[in-house]
């Protein structure tokens, strides 16, 4: 949008002052146009927590397979038992050997926008998964989950699910999709059958 792009233009011009200039942050910010320093200051870190966002989802197509797998399993399951570990794993698996609408890797399944929330900008399980360590018990867990998926060796626990979501979370998808399986929190769905 117009907004859009006039704030994109004011904040690189600060970016600019900040760096090649001896002008007060209030100086500059009233020189770019914005009227409030406290909405300045905001921009300012939400720009920065972008670009650190950005960087370390750079950070993440460069990993190996099995670790977004486990980062994955880490940021969207982590307080779960282990069937539903491995269940959000299988939709992953699923989604692969589907992939009409979300990749044809585990990394591009994965790390495809607005599909895995924990990788979403602003979400705290995004700071989580990048922070997770292999000396981390429960990120152990999710790597070994990840590797016996990837190999094949662990059956489907969803029964060809898809998606799934928190209970507590409305979503306005899940009425043109059949329940594949219920375990704890979540909800595994699949795409409804076509009827010939």
């Amino acid at each position: 949008t117009i907004t859009d792009y006039i704030l994109r233009l004011r904040t690189d011009k600060a970016k600019e002052l900040l760096a090649h200039s001896n002008l007060s942050v209030t100086q500059i910010a009233f020189q770019v146009g914005f009227q409030s320093l406290n909405y300045f200051n905001y921009l300012e870190r939400m720009i920065m927590l972008k670009w650190e966002y950005d960087r370390w989802r750079s950070v993440l197509w460069a990993e190996s397979e099995i670790l977004v797998l486990a980062r994955t399993i880490y940021g969207e399951a982590r307080g779960e038992d282990e069937e539903t570990k491995r269940a959000v794993s299988n939709v992953v698996i699923n989604r692969v050997k589907d992939p009409k609408w979300w990749g044809k890797t585990i990394k591009e399944v994965c790390l495809v926008r607005k599909q895995f929330s924990c990788f979403n900008f602003g979400d705290p399980n995004f700071i989580e998964l990048i922070n997770a360590h292999i000396k981390d018990r429960v990120f152990q867990e999710c790597f070994g989950i990840a590797y016996v998926v990837i190999k094949g060796l662990l059956p489907d626990n969803t029964n060809g699910a898809t998606h799934y979501h928190n209970n507590n979370i409305d979503t306005d998808w899940d009425d043109v999709m059949d329940v594949t399986r219920e375990l704890n929190k979540l909800t595994f769905y699949k795409e409804k059958s076509k009827k010939a």
